[in-house]
């Protein structure tokens, strides 16, 4: 009862503490407004509002979400490109600090192409900085230091001076890598920007406030992760007085939280809880969503360890709200199409510019030719007018055979990147749909495992010896239980970044491969995906793989898509088949698909099999045409044989298509057997 009233008292003087902090404001936030009093024209009034809204960004969110959106509403009335990136971005960043990061990277996105159409290089850095920033916050680390390294490449690249761009940057960047507990990288960018804030003379002068206190926590969190306790306690102190300085309420939020931690971790709870809940109350009056999701997960963790079950009830409560608003598969699914939507934009630039480059070597080498052709002309008319003449129209003639042909070369190239790109789009969807549960199993075992080590551990203390063994080996039965859980979670989180691998577009790269561990993965991820649709459907998987199989140059992906697709179609073929049979018919009906592998005359041979309904004969010679497919309309593109026939063709290799004998399956023409040849 007294430590409940106790930390009331420590709540309410908290709260007082926020409301005293929160007087006060950037330094130069009263200058600005009293500028944009005095601006003249609507370009300068955009800046300075965008430059209000940075200038809150960090103590009062709704202000600065405010000023960013009168700064963006009067920037697009008077189409003013430069001042709608910044005040974009500034909307952005409130979104993302609240949990909202589909919307935020939609608006980031924006702001990025605004600012490349401006030209305005300093405001793509600070907006490259907050991608990076919102990627770290839903953890996806590699995705985040993609954006950070851009902002540090144009940073140096365009010779920028402000300092608090290149120390945003650079913190961030070791920030990324200490989450990944990558100490020599973090200590590396870290202790570069400390050298940095300690030598600048600008940082105080920036609007966007002085980073000294993010710096200068992330040091403390370096020294924590690497031992050294002490260090870390002072850098942490050091960072929530520069911070109450600055009013810089994020900072000091992630300062109370790693003050909490410390604490925890060197036994000291009630000092835990106190900076915990500092961290909380700081965190709801942004609001940081992150921030929240920590706190209350810290709250949650040091209340259950004292057992008071009304407490940890709140804070777990607490904990799933703000978790599911960070990384609810729904946000994290939006975040993925709008990423995936953004690289496809890049790379058809990329290919419009190519083209464009094409074209005007095919019009320079035209024009050229045609400058030689006139010469010729010139000097030869009066003597040899007519063969002149023959030769043009014969010269036109092949000009025109090799732009058909390579049109033609051009349509398959195209109709490849289609599918492939088709292909990948469809298995990273899937890939990342199966990550998140994947995760919780994962999570939630190792969780699980470390609680029945708590309980077995106090049970010890308390119980008879002969209840003790009881307890303890039922307890060692669930651990192993958990652990298998855990291993098979692993397991399937290994097959779902190898369909992620697979996802990729292919690099080209070829390298030695062992078909029979190829064949057999794709194999069963086909018979699965099919099992996924259609709960009744089963097949006999028959696989008689060579073990004396050399490896093979391929490109992986490549081939990998070819032998999908044939299982695919093998899969699709028996399930067709069993629903066309009579009921009679269907009960004696037994789907098989039959994989094979062997060496013949310097080739590998892949045989894959069904006893579906077969290819009808006067079809064969079709179905390696782009676009011919004998499915029903809207199941198939009928573009899946003629890639694959393209990418053996690009490996020296051979595709053929049988039709099974009669005394294979039973009757005659009943089945399909398709034949792929790799030279070794």
């Amino acid at each position: 009862m007294k430590e409940g009233y106790n930390m009331k008292i420590i709540c309410l003087l908290f709260s007082l503490f926020l409301v005293q902090v929160a007087i006060a404001q950037n330094p130069h936030t009263a200058r600005l407004k009293q500028e944009l009093l005095q601006a003249k024209n609507d370009t300068a009034k955009v800046l300075i509002m965008s430059d209000i809204s940075t200038s809150y960004r960090l103590s009062k969110p709704d202000s600065a979400l405010l000023y960013g959106k009168k700064g963006l509403k009067l920037a697009r009335r008077i189409a003013y490109l430069k001042g709608e990136g910044r005040c974009l971005a500034r909307v952005a960043f409130v979104s993302a600090e609240s949990g909202n990061t589909p919307e935020a990277f939609k608006y980031f996105l924006e702001a990025l192409h605004l600012n490349d159409k401006s030209q305005d290089w300093e405001g793509k850095v600070q907006t490259l900085n907050m991608i990076g920033l919102m990627f770290h916050t839903i953890a996806n680390y590699d995705e985040a230091r993609k954006y950070l390294f851009q902002a540090k490449k144009m940073y140096e690249d365009k010779k920028l001076t402000d300092d608090t761009n290149i120390i945003t940057s650079l913190t961030n960047i070791g920030f990324t890598y200490l989450s990944e507990n990558r100490l020599d990288s973090a200590r590396v960018y870290l202790f570069q920007t400390y050298e940095l804030v300690k030598n600048s003379k600008d940082i105080h002068q920036s609007i966007r406030g002085n980073p000294s206190p993010y710096v200068v926590r992330e040091i403390g969190n370096l020294y924590e992760h690497s031992g050294n306790n002490e260090e870390a306690l002072r850098y942490y102190r050091q960072s929530i007085i520069e911070g109450q300085v600055e009013n810089d309420l994020r900072s000091l939020c992630v300062s109370y939280q790693l003050m909490s931690n410390w604490f925890k971790k060197n036994n000291q709870p009630d000092s835990s809880i106190v900076y915990a809940r500092k961290a909380l109350l700081t965190a709801k009056s942004l609001p940081f969503m992150q921030g929240i999701l920590r706190a209350a997960v810290s709250l949650n963790d040091i209340y259950r360890i004292k057992g008071n079950k009304d407490s940890v009830l709140k804070y777990m409560s607490l904990t799933i709200a703000a978790n599911n608003s960070l990384f609810n598969p729904e946000r994290m699914r939006k975040i993925q199409m709008i990423s995936l939507a953004e690289q496809q934009r890049l790379q058809q630039m990329q290919e419009q510019q190519e083209r464009f480059n094409n074209r005007l070597k095919i019009y320079g080498l035209l024009g050229g030719v045609a400058i030689l052709v006139f010469i010729a002309f010139l000097l030869w008319r009066n003597i040899r007018q007519q063969k002149i003449a023959n030769a043009l129209v014969q010269q036109e003639k092949e000009k025109v055979e090799s732009t058909l042909q390579e049109l033609k070369v051009t349509q398959t190239q195209l109709i490849q990147s289609e599918k492939m790109a088709s292909l990948g789009e469809l298995t990273a969807g899937i890939a990342h749909e199966i990550q998140n549960p994947l995760n919780f199993v994962n999570n939630f075992s190792e969780v699980s495992m470390e609680l029945i080590e708590e309980v077995k551990s106090e049970k010890l203390k308390a119980k008879s010896e002969r209840s003790e063994e009881l307890e303890n080996e039922l307890l060692d039965d669930i651990s192993q239980n958990l652990q298998k859980i855990s291993h098979h979670g692993k397991r399937a989180d290994f097959i779902v970044k190898g369909m992620l691998q697979h996802s990729r577009t292919s690099t080209g790269e070829k390298q030695l491969t062992n078909l029979n561990t190829l064949a057999d993965e794709f194999l069963k991820l086909s018979y699965h995906g099919h099992r996924a649709k259609d709960k009744s459907f089963n097949a006999e998987l028959v696989t008689n793989f060579d073990p004396d199989l050399p490896k093979v140059n391929i490109v992986q992906q490549d081939i990998g898509r070819v032998l999908l697709n044939l299982f695919n179609n093998a899969f699709y073929a028996v399930q067709e088949k069993r629903k066309a049979e009579s009921p009679k018919q269907n009960e004696e009906y037994k789907p098989v698909v039959e994989v094979s592998t062997l060496v013949k005359d310097g080739f590998v041979v892949i045989s894959v099999r069904d006893n579906g309904n077969g290819i009808p004969e006067g079809i064969k010679d079709k179905i390696m045409q782009p676009f011919f497919t004998t499915k029903p309309t809207g199941e198939g593109t009928g573009l899946g044989l003629s890639l694959s026939y393209d990418i053996i063709k690009a490996h020296c290799g051979e595709i053929k298509v049988e039709t099974l004998p009669a005394d294979r399956h039973g009757k005659e023409g009943e089945g399909a057997a398709f034949i792929i040849q790799l030279p070794v």
